[in-house]
């Protein structure tokens, strides 16, 4: 997609004196003059100064914005072709905001344009070469992670966002439809009733299989399903996956329902919703 200089101030909001400005001092961007004259900006432009005005929200200096991104020592980063990993996609801690950068740039772009089959080509190199749990450890997760960190920067649309979870879940589904093992299953991967990020509790499930688990994943089902569920099968553990933060009262009324109900059934809890409620003093 090509950009006029008006349409990047109407979708960053950074002036286009500013812009001409960056652009004569660290040349960081690069349009092309097409034959009426006049400069056309490309994806990537437009996602380095998304990313830069996110970060002069922070009160960062452009100087130190374009060290962070690498933009004063590499400008031409992201048109730089693989081989490449994902080995620079960068999990930040509880609390910290870090820029997008490089790599991650790159993978984010795919995104937005819908280029998913370069993306699973890239996904396919490493997994010809990773064990699929360290595949599932250090590539995908990692990029759930990224997706996140993107759309919070605004580098991602809701819409982006919901084609990318689509990709994924079909993705991961042709990588362990193989594993599936004939037998009852004595294993449920499920999310917090009314959770709606399932695909950390897939790649759970992913793993389950992978280790010779006869494990059945639902996703996020409504309470009374759940209840449901359990009973139809001799499950003998449930992982249930929080990402999103819930009162710690409500996750004891939930595990108290099962153990009444179940009590043969082993519990196990996880995802950064979980940490985060059982961590705090209060809920």
């Amino acid at each position: 997609m090509k950009y006029l200089i008006k349409d990047l101030v109407r979708l960053t909001g950074i002036p286009a004196s500013r812009i001409r400005k960056w652009q004569e001092r660290y040349r960081f961007l690069h349009p092309k003059t097409g034959e009426n004259g006049y400069k056309y900006y490309d994806q990537e432009d437009l996602f380095k100064l998304k990313q830069i005005g996110h970060e002069l929200a922070h009160k960062k200096t452009i100087s130190t914005i374009l060290k962070e991104l690498r933009l004063d020592s590499d400008p031409l980063f992201l048109r730089q072709e693989p081989p490449w990993t994902l080995s620079e996609i960068r999990q930040p801690t509880q609390g910290e905001s870090i820029p997008l950068r490089g790599e991650e740039l790159r993978i984010i772009e795919m995104i937005s344009s819908g280029n998913f089959t370069r993306l699973a080509d890239i996904l396919d190199g490493i997994y010809s070469l990773t064990p699929f749990p360290q595949f599932v450890q250090q590539t995908l997760s990692p990029l759930l992670v990224l997706v996140g960190r993107a759309w919070e920067n605004r580098l991602l649309t809701v819409a982006d966002e919901h084609a990318m979870s689509r990709f994924f879940t079909g993705y991961v589904y042709s990588k362990i439809q193989s594993q599936s093992l004939p037998t009852k299953p004595t294993w449920l991967v499920v999310t917090f009733p009314g959770e709606v990020h399932e695909l950390g509790a897939l790649l759970h499930y992913s793993l389950l299989l992978h280790s010779g688990i006869s494990a059945r994943y639902c996703g996020n089902l409504p309470e009374n399903e759940l209840m449901k569920e359990l009973t139809n099968f001799s499950y003998k553990n449930i992982s249930i996956s929080i990402v999103i933060r819930q009162d710690q009262k409500k996750i004891e009324l939930l595990r108290l329902k099962i153990a009444q109900h179940f009590p043969q059934i082993e519990i196990h809890w996880g995802g950064p919703g979980y940490l985060d409620a059982t961590s705090s003093p209060t809920s």
